[in-house]
């Protein structure tokens, strides 16, 4: 499975404190610090528009029902003392892959 960050701080949270600043009725500091939010993050966000929808790094290779379907063939594998090598994994998600495309 991915790795999500879970923030400390809601997304409401940091629109009330990117409010308060915009209308001037704090500093950026004290917004972050009565919303709990993050100060840099809150300048990000002020900065220009959220880059919080773009996905960082490299595509995923698979898709959620398609890892959701290997980890089960994995467990299932582990359960039966057949070894995971990693051409067996390579060639699962080849195979896999090749099945959910056509």
């Amino acid at each position: 499975m991915s790795y999500v960050y879970k923030a400390s701080y809601t997304a409401d949270s940091m629109a009330r404190a990117a409010a308060a600043v915009r209308r001037k009725t704090r500093s950026v500091r004290k917004a972050a610090a009565e919303f709990g939010v993050p100060r840099s993050t809150l300048m990000d966000h002020l900065k220009g528009p959220s880059l919080t929808h773009i996905r960082m790094g490299r595509p995923r290779d698979l898709t959620d029902e398609e890892e959701t379907a290997l980890v089960g063939l994995l467990t299932y594998m582990a359960q039966q003392g057949v070894p995971a090598t990693r051409d067996v994994l390579n060639a699962k998600v080849r195979e896999g892959r090749r099945v959910v495309r056509v």
